[in-house]
C-alpha cells in the first residue's frame, strides 16, 4: 500500500523558548492600588494630561513637564486614552492625531512617526481604542462629511497602518463606542451615528471583522435583510446616537443613548433587547432631563454602572449620580449639594479609583467616597472640561493572597481562534497532558522548553481499504501476524476494534531501529491479535499523540 502520513498539529503553531510569556503568580489577587490618576481635558491653551497623586492629589511634577502632557498647539479637546498593561498610554487629540505616552510621561518616540499616528482622513477624531491579543491598535472615530473618510482603523503595535473601513463601508459616519463582542477578541461591535437607511433605519451599531476589515455578517444585528447591523436608537428622524457601549459577564451589550431610555442593553448577537434587563430591555429616565451629550461618561463596574444624570431641584438644575446594577435596575441615586459650588457644576466623568470615586467636571476634580459621600475638591489648572479620570497602571501596587507561594509558569498567548478547544502539546519532544484552551486564548506550561509545539487534538485512523469485489474464501483467509512498516515514528496504537487498541513499543529490543532522531523509530515491527487479522476484521493503526507519524506499508503475513 502508499506511505501515508499524520499530521497531528492543525490549527496550531510553534515557539521558541523567547516566544513563551513567563509568569509569576503571587496566589489570588486580593487588591490593587494606585498611587496616582491622569487627568484629560480640553483647555483653551491646548489638550492636556496631568498626572495627580491620590493622598493629597498634588500634580506630580516629576511626570511629564512638569505634571503635564501638553498636546499644545492642537488647541482641542483630547477625546480619550487607553493604556497599555505596560503602563503606557495612546492618547486620542485633536487634529486626527494619536500619540503614545511613557510611564514617565514624555511622548514614545519610537512609536508610529515621532511618537504620533494621524489618521488617514482629515477630520476624523478618535474616540475610542481597542487592543486585540496581538498588540495591535484599532481606533474609532468619524465625521459628518465625506463617504470616503475613514472611521476605523488598525494599527500594528509599532503604530504602522494595516488596513481600516470607510464611512460608507460601516454605514456610521461617526463611531463613539466599540468593544470586544467576547473575550476571544475576533469580532468588534461598534456603535455612533448612522449615516444611510437600511429597510427604513440609519443602523447604529455594526458587527467588524477586524482580520477580512469588513462587516461581520455572522453577527445577527436586528435588521435582518442587513444582518451585521442593528438599530436600537429610534428616534426623531431616526439619526440618534449611541455615545457609549460596554460588555457585561453574559456577553450582552450595554448601550448608553441620546433618548430617555438612556440605557438599553441588547443580547450578544445584537438580534433582540434582553428583556430581563431593566424594563423590557431599557432603563427610562424619563422623568429626569439629561444633557444628551457624548461627553458624558459612565463608568462600568463588573455589570454595574456609575451613570451621571441632570434634573431639575425646585427649576435650579442639579447633577445626580445613579448606581445602575446588574439587572438593569437603579439600586441607589444622589442629588449632589453639598459642594463648594452647592453642585452646580456639570459632572462629566466619574471613575472608580481604589476604594473611591473621583468626578471630574470645568477645572475640579472631586474625590467621594464609593456612598456618595463628598470629601474634597482639588483644582487642576485647567480652564475648560475634564472629560476622563483614570488609575494609573504604571503605579499599580498588587496585594496577593499567599504572596509567600510562587508558582512560575510559561504562557502561549495569542490562540483566541483555539478558545474553548482541546489542543495536544509536543514540548522538547516530551508529550505533555492536553489543554483547554482559555477565555483568553493562552496555555500554559510548568516549566521552561526550548520549543514547543501545538494543535488540535484529535484521533487519527489509518486501515486498509476493502476490495471492490472478493472471492467468497477470501472473507475466510486470516493471518495472525502483519508487519507496519514507519519512518520516524513513535505513538502509534493497533489493533482491530477503536476499544481495544494496543499501544506500540518501539523500545523492545527485537526490533532494530533504523531512525537517527532520539525517541523516534524507522524500520518495521511485527504485531499480532488472537484471532488473527482479516478482510472483515483488518489491522488498524491510529494515533491521538503530536509526536510524528508516518506509516510505509503493512505487510501481511498469510500461512
Amino acid at each position: 500500500m502508499e506511505r501515508a502520513e499524520a499530521h497531528f498539529l492543525e490549527c496550531g503553531g510553534s515557539v521558541t523558548s523567547t516566544g513563551l510569556d513567563h509568569r509569576t503568580d503571587q496566589g489570588d489577587l486580593v487588591s490593587t492600588t494606585y498611587s496616582q490618576y491622569l487627568v484629560g481635558a480640553n483647555t483653551y491653551s491646548g489638550t492636556k494630561i496631568i498626572a495627580m497623586g491620590k493622598d493629597d492629589s498634588t500634580i506630580i511634577t516629576t511626570w511629564g513637564d512638569s505634571g503635564y502632557w501638553d498636546a499644545t498647539p492642537s488647541l482641542g479637546p483630547e477625546y480619550c486614552m487607553y493604556q497599555l498593561a505596560d503602563g503606557r498610554a495612546l492618547v486620542a487629540h485633536n487634529y486626527y492625531k494619536v500619540t503614545m505616552i511613557n510611564t514617565d510621561g514624555t511622548t514614545d518616540t519610537t512609536w508610529a512617526t515621532s511618537g504620533t499616528y494621524t489618521m488617514p482622513s482629515a477630520g476624523v477624531n478618535v474616540n475610542a481604542i481597542l487592543e486585540d491579543s496581538d498588540g495591535n491598535f484599532h481606533l474609532f472615530g468619524g465625521v459628518a462629511s465625506s463617504t470616503a473618510y475613514y472611521v476605523y482603523v488598525k494599527l500594528d503595535s509599532d503604530g504602522a497602518y494595516i488596513g481600516g473601513l470607510t464611512r460608507a463601508q460601516t454605514q456610521l459616519r461617526i463611531i463613539y463606542g466599540a468593544v470586544w463582542a467576547s473575550a476571544a477578541k475576533t469580532r468588534i461591535v461598534a456603535a455612533g451615528e448612522g449615516v444611510d437607511a437600511f429597510a427604513g433605519l440609519l443602523p447604529n451599531m455594526v458587527a467588524i471583522d477586524p482580520v477580512t476589515y469588513s462587516v461581520d455578517t455572522a453577527w445577527t444585528g436586528n435588521i435582518p435583510a442587513n444582518p451585521g447591523y442593528a438599530q436600537y436608537n429610534v428616534g426623531a428622524g431616526n439619526s440618534l446616537p449611541i455615545y457609549h457601549i460596554y460588555r457585561t459577564s453574559d456577553g450582552g451589550l450595554v448601550l448608553y443613548r441620546n433618548t430617555t431610555k438612556l440605557l438599553a442593553k441588547v443580547l450578544a448577537d445584537g438580534s433582540a433587547l434582553d428583556t430581563t434587563w431593566g424594563t423590557n430591555g431599557e432603563l427610562d429616565f424619563s422623568a429626569i432631563s439629561f444633557p444628551y451629550t457624548s461627553g458624558h461618561n459612565p463608568t462600568q463596574n463588573g455589570d454595574n454602572f456609575y451613570v451621571i444624570s441632570i434634573i431639575s431641584d425646585g427649576g435650579t438644575p442639579k447633577n445626580q449620580f445613579n448606581l445602575v446594577d446588574s439587572t438593569g435596575t437603579i439600586t441607589d441615586t444622589f442629588i449632589v449639594t453639598n459642594t463648594p459650588d452647592g453642585g452646580l457644576t456639570t459632572y462629566y466623568s466619574v471613575t472608580i479609583f481604589n476604594d473611591q470615586l473621583l468626578f471630574g467636571h470645568a477645572g475640579y476634580v472631586e474625590l467621594w467616597n464609593n456612598d456618595f459621600t463628598y470629601v474634597s475638591r482639588f483644582a487642576v489648572a485647567l480652564t475648560n472640561i475634564v472629560w476622563w479620570v483614570i488609575p494609573d497602571k504604571a503605579t499599580a501596587t498588587y496585594v496577593y493572597e499567599d504572596p509567600g507561594e510562587t508558582q512560575e509558569r510559561w504562557v502561549i498567548t495569542g490562540q483566541a481562534n483555539l478558545i474553548g478547544e482541546e489542543v495536544a502539546i509536543l514540548a522538547d519532544g516530551e508529550v505533555l497532558a492536553n489543554q483547554i484552551v482559555n477565555d483568553d486564548g493562552e496555555i500554559t506550561l510548568y516549566q521552561e522548553y526550548e520549543q514547543v509545539h501545538w494543535g488540535l487534538a484529535y484521533e487519527a485512523k489509518l486501515k486498509p481499504m476493502k476490495p471492490v469485489s472478493q472471492p467468497a474464501m477470501m472473507s475466510k483467509v486470516s493471518c495472525k501476524q502483519t508487519g507496519i512498516s514507519v519512518h520516524n515514528t513513535n505513538g502509534i496504537k493497533y489493533g482491530v476494534r477503536d476499544e481495544n487498541m494496543k499501544e506500540i513499543n518501539f523500545n523492545d529490543v527485537q526490533w532494530k531501529n533504523k531512525c537517527e532522531i532520539d525517541g523516534l523509530f524507522t524500520g518495521t515491527v511485527a504485531v499480532s491479535v488472537p484471532d488473527g487479522f482479516s478482510v472483515n476484521l483488518p489491522l488498524q493503526i491510529t494515533t491521538s499523540s503530536p509526536l510524528p507519524c508516518t506509516v510505509r506499508a503493512m505487510i501481511p503475513k498469510i500461512d
